[in-house]
């Protein structure tokens, strides 16, 4: 009778045990199948996700930021620079800013500039004209503008440029490739010696 007593305890605690190691096995598989429910691996996981995808998120940024502040321009087509031009013509003071590295891509600059001038010399006083003149890290510029007292300042590029950026302006950059870029205040042009000498931009602000 003792015997008999201790092999059905014996069926029962085997019979726990499997229903214990099942709940287990369960539940780990649950786990794995659905990590946000799997404590601190889980968040472990997450972590890992955002880390790996880090570097095409900041690229979406990037495009994004991008798109909006800058837009490639087609005169006549583009309605943006519309926006621009009656900004610039209507502004108290404007700047006209040329970059260059070298004598070929300051000629074709200057020469672009001088057109640019004349064309906005009919709607705007000469001395309410700022114009900037940058070689790498040096800037000369009149603090009167290109009126009549011109006094030039030489100082560093960065100065300059806080000038120019603080109100409408153009800045012309050598490029062998031709493109433009605008927002509401502010004409970039990087061209070549052939649209400089041509200078399309000064029919397009008469």
């Amino acid at each position: 009778m003792a015997s008999e007593k201790k092999r059905k305890s014996e069926r029962v605690e085997g019979s726990k045990s499997k229903e214990q190691h099942g709940a287990k096995g369960h539940a780990d598989r649950a786990s794995r199948a659905n990590p946000d429910i799997s404590g601190e691996e889980g968040i472990r996981g997450n972590e890992r996700g955002l880390l790996e995808n880090a570097p095409l998120i900041g690229l979406i940024a990037v495009v994004v930021v991008a798109i909006a502040a800058a837009a490639v321009i087609i005169p006549g087509i583009n309605p943006s620079f519309s926006t621009f031009k009656s900004n610039f013509q209507s502004a108290p003071r404007i700047a006209i800013t040329v970059k260059y590295t070298n004598a070929t891509a300051y000629n074709s600059e200057t020469s672009c500039f001088t057109d640019i001038v004349e064309v906005v010399s009919r709607y705007k006083s000469p001395s309410a004209i700022d114009f900037y003149t940058i070689d790498g890290n040096n800037c000369t510029y009149s603090p009167t503008g290109l009126g009549h007292q011109i006094n030039p300042v030489t100082t560093n590029a960065s100065e300059c440029l806080s000038k120019a950026y603080s109100e409408p302006g153009i800045f012309l950059n050598y490029s062998q490739a031709n493109r433009t870029l605008i927002t509401a205040s502010h004409l970039y042009i990087y061209g070549n010696g052939a649209y400089y000498n041509e200078c399309p931009i000064a029919v397009d602000l008469s």
